[in-house]
C-alpha cells in the first residue's frame, strides 16, 4: 500500500522535472534573442575639430566621419548647426550596419572675431545617443585687434548678430530654446563654454527670480551677458524666459 501511495507522487515529480526542462529550453533562446536585440549605434571618430588661427572673413570647412557600429539600420533624422554662420550637409540619412557617413560643415568667420566654438547637432534613432554633438573651434583674428568680447560689449541683437542671437529663438521654449541661443556660450546642458559660468552646477542653487532677472535684464557686472527680454531689447517674451528658468532649475550638477 505504501508503495502504491508513493507511485503518484513519483509521477508528479517526474512531470514537474520535465516541465522545468522544457521551460528552460524555451527561455534560453528568448534570453539570447533579447541580449542580441537589434539596435543601431552611431560612433564619431573625432567629434571636435579645431581650425586653429584664421582671419575674420575666412570660410573654412571640415568633414566629420561617423559609422554605424550597431547591428540595425541607423537613421539620421536631422543635422543642424547652432547658428546661421555654420552650415552642415549630411552625406546620407540611412546607414546600414558596418557602414559610414559624413557630415560636411562650413564655417563663415565674418564678424566672428575671437575664440569661437560652434556646435552641430546630429539626431538619430540610436536608442542610447539620440543626439550627438560635433564641435568646430577656431581663433578668428582681425587686423584691427577687435575681439569677440569687444564686439559682444555692444548690442548683438542687431545687424549680422541677429542670425545667431535672435532668429534661432523664434517659436522655441525650454531646452530647445537654450540649445538655439544659449548653448553657443554656455555649452550643451550648461556644461560651460565661452562663458565662464557653468550653469549646470550653479543654476540649481539659484532662485528662480535671480535666474529670470539675469536672463531678462542681463548682468550688471558682465557686459557680454545682455538682457534677452523684449522689454530690454532682446528677442524673448515672458513665456520663453519662464521656460528657460524651468529648464535651468532642472539641470543636474
Amino acid at each position: 500500500m505504501k508503495n502504491l501511495m508513493k507511485f503518484p507522487f513519483t509521477i508528479v515529480l517526474g512531470l514537474t522535472g520535465i516541465f522545468v526542462v522544457v521551460m528552460l529550453v524555451e527561455i534560453a533562446p528568448l534570453r539570447s534573442e533579447i541580449q542580441s536585440a537589434k539596435r543601431p549605434r552611431i560612433e564619431v571618430s573625432s567629434p571636435e575639430y579645431d581650425f586653429g588661427k584664421i582671419t575674420d572673413g575666412d570660410i573654412v570647412s571640415h568633414t566629420f566621419q561617423f559609422s554605424n557600429v550597431g547591428n540595425d539600420t541607423l537613421r539620421i533624422y536631422d543635422v543642424r548647426a547652432s547658428c546661421g554662420c555654420t552650415a552642415a550637409l549630411l552625406s546620407e540619412q540611412v546607414i546600414a550596419p558596418g557602414k559610414s557617413g559624413q557630415v560636411k560643415t562650413t564655417f563663415n568667420s565674418k564678424g566672428k572675431v575671437g575664440r569661437i566654438k560652434k556646435t552641430i547637432y546630429v539626431n538619430s534613432n540610436d536608442p542610447d545617443k539620440g543626439t550627438v554633438y560635433l564641435h568646430l573651434l577656431a581663433q578668428v583674428d582681425e587686423a584691427t585687434g577687435k575681439t569677440h568680447e569687444t564686439m559682444m560689449s555692444g548690442s548683438y541683437f542687431e545687424g549680422q548678430c541677429v542670425n545667431c542671437h535672435v532668429e534661432p529663438a523664434a517659436g522655441k521654449t525650454g531646452e530647445a530654446l537654450f540649445v538655439a541661443v544659449c548653448a553657443m556660450c554656455h555649452g550643451e546642458g550648461g556644461t560651460g563654454g565661452v562663458a565662464n559660468i557653468v550653469l549646470k552646477e550653479r543654476a540649481p542653487k539659484l532662485t528662480e527670480y535671480y535666474i529670470s532677472d539675469r536672463i531678462s535684464r542681463g548682468s550688471p557686472s558682465n557686459a557680454m551677458m545682455k538682457g534677452f527680454s523684449k522689454k530690454h531689447g532682446g528677442p524673448l517674451d515672458d513665456t520663453q524666459i519662464k521656460s528657460l528658468v524651468h529648464y535651468l532649475k532642472g539641470l543636474k550638477p
